[in-house]
């Protein structure tokens, strides 16, 4: 029953996710409508910087609710996933088993001109890979990503949520 409910929660939750996402492109296309009406109008610039900036707004919004790139069934594994401390991706290619785990922040000095760590554990088919550092260095791209076999796990971005904790944008992918 209390996975009845649980189950209930998250077709609720991905229901309202849906009709946010369904309310932010219609805004956005009335947005645009708009721009278009002022075109030829004395405040037609200021309109279409406002237009702008909105509908940039809106979209980043919409892409933090649902992957805007997904392109198809291959594409899967490409999609990174926005993950808070203790949470994790798996891959949705069965044949990979691969998940990896948030764990910590180890360091962030990026404010500083430095560099942020995180620690990602990995798990494949089962079998407990270990936790490994990625790192966020401007400098040296590489250290953001580790590969596994023939599966890479990589951190694209740090952010912290309102709340002020750390979140990864972390990516499963078989190049």
């Amino acid at each position: 029953d209390a996975q009845f409910e649980l189950l209930l929660k998250i077709r609720d939750k991905l229901s309202e996710t849906h009709e946010s996402v369904i309310k932010i492109r219609s805004v956005r296309g009335q947005v645009e409508e708009w721009a278009k009406r002022a075109e030829g109008h004395p405040a037609e610039e200021a309109i279409s910087a406002s237009a702008t900036a909105l509908n940039d707004k809106l979209t980043a919004i919409e892409e933090d609710l649902i992957q805007t790139d997904y392109r198809g069934a291959r594409d899967r594994l490409n999609q990174p996933v926005k993950l808070a401390l203790g949470q994790s991706v798996t891959s949705p290619d069965p044949r990979t088993g691969a998940t990896a785990t948030f764990l910590e922040l180890v360091e962030d000095n990026r404010e500083d001109g430095g560099t942020a760590t995180v620690k990602v554990d990995m798990r494949l088919t089962g079998f407990e890979q270990g936790a490994t550092d990625l790192v966020l260095d401007p400098s040296r791209p590489e250290l953001r990503l580790k590969k596994l076999g023939r599966i890479w796990v990589g951190v694209l971005e740090l952010e912290l949520d309102a709340g002020g904790n750390p979140v990864a944008t972390v990516v499963i992918f078989v190049p």
